[in-house]
């Protein structure tokens, strides 16, 4: 049975109540004096992603993580490799201080990245387990955001929840990261859940839920403090047959070419809804046909569906019909989730990898094709912009029902 031991007010720490245990502030710093303990960690890592409203995963993988502080690196703290498993010697990921590192192995070739490309105001950087718990119990015992903490007693572990009530989104990236808030409205509440275990005192698992994802990442028979700097030499687990770029000569060598279906019979599909149900390009009668390929989790896909929602309303019985292909999950339940949580009132769909492929928005969202009676791409709409994309879209459905 859970017993819930400290609910904490809002915005920074007020005087806490207790019920004959450990003072709750007290217990948080004893766990990260033990976090601070650990300069290096090595472990099998298990991650699930969700969508909201899920309750299956969209993706599960138990990677063998390393970790290890790195003081000479102020911008993020730490060194980190990833690798398929514990026995690999091939990495799937990788951060020196200094540079990230993307490796694919099926295309035997390395994307390096130093920050000098496109720079942003803090390195996107993946965060390894102890340290991501340390950032996040600092922040609490720290912070004077808007914040709410409670901890629950459970059978073997106490269970942390913190809730971060500010204007924009809360990441922890080697440091805390006040998200710059985005064009479109994107629900700001981040909320992070910790396990730690009465046997040491240790996080091992942390959920981190926001609005538009949630993951979780569960840390199984950790080696602490065992590993060296020369370990993290990345140079020296990239394969000799391994073609090396970097950032900005990998973006020019894919950059997409120019999309120009408009003019073209649209690519026929067949494709699964959030039921299993089967629907097809000639399931569709209308005289103008849109089709919407979104992504959940994006927030511009996610600022078009009021607008999308609207859209029969303005148009006659038979006139217009909309359709949206999901491009990102891929999968059946999470389009179902999306679908009952937006209270859609038009077709989802499933994407494959063909209908990406024949409609080349190469993993990219939102796109808009509208298409006329015979279902020829009158016109292609990359990325949503609010009342302009709104009004291009009307616009080219007025122009092909007044022919």
């Amino acid at each position: 049975m859970k017993r819930r031991l400290i609910i904490c007010a809002m915005a920074c720490l007020l005087p806490l109540t207790g019920n004959g245990q450990e003072n709750p502030k007290e217990y948080l710093n004893k766990v990260l004096d033990n976090l601070n303990t650990i300069q290096s960690a090595a472990y099998l890592c298990h991650k699930e992603n969700f969508q909201p409203g899920d309750t299956l995963p969209l993706s599960t993988s138990q990677p063998f993580y390393r970790e290890m502080a790195f003081p000479q690196d102020t911008t993020v703290g730490y060194v980190l490799t990833i690798a398929p498993d514990k026995h690999s010697e091939r990495l799937n990921y990788a951060y020196d201080g200094y540079r990230k590192y993307d490796f694919f192995p099926d295309k035997k070739g390395v994307i390096i990245d130093d920050y000098t490309y496109r720079p942003s105001p803090f390195r996107i950087v993946a965060s390894p387990f102890f340290h991501f718990c340390r950032e996040i119990i600092s922040y609490t015992l720290n912070t004077t955001d808007n914040i709410r903490f409670e901890i629950e007693e459970e059978e073997d572990c106490y269970h942390f929840k913190l809730t971060i009530d500010e204007d924009t989104q809360v990441e922890f990236i080697g440091k805390v990261i006040h998200m710059p808030k985005s064009p479109f409205y994107v629900d700001p509440l981040s909320i992070y859940e910790i396990w730690i275990s009465k046997e040491n005192d240790l996080p091992y698992k942390i959920k981190r839920n926001m609005s538009h994802d949630i993951n979780t990442m569960e840390c199984i028979k950790p080696e602490f403090n065992k590993l060296a700097i020369q370990d993290f030499n990345i140079i020296k687990y990239i394969p000799a047959d391994y073609e090396i770029r970097t950032k900005e000569e990998n973006d020019k060598k894919t950059r997409t070419p120019s999309h120009d279906l408009t003019g073209q019979p649209a690519p026929p599909w067949t494709l699964n809804d959030g039921d299993s149900q089967p629907i097809s390009l000639n399931d569709f009668k209308s005289k103008v046909l849109v089709i919407c390929i979104t992504g959940v989790g994006c927030g511009a896909c996610q600022a078009a569906v009021p607008f999308l929602k609207e859209l029969k309303s303005h148009y006659q019985e038979g006139e217009v019909e909309l359709v949206a292909f999901e491009s990102w999950s891929r999968r059946e339940s999470a389009v179902k989730a999306y679908k009952e949580k937006k209270q859609l009132n038009y077709t989802i769909l499933v994407a494959t990898d063909q209908t990406i492929k024949d409609y080349q928005t190469n993993g990219s969202a939102p796109w808009f094709f509208i298409l006329d009676e015979q279902r020829v791409i009158q016109k292609a709409i990359r990325g949503y912009g609010g009342e302009r994309t709104n009004k291009e879209i009307t616009d080219a459905i007025t122009t092909i029902l007044t022919k």
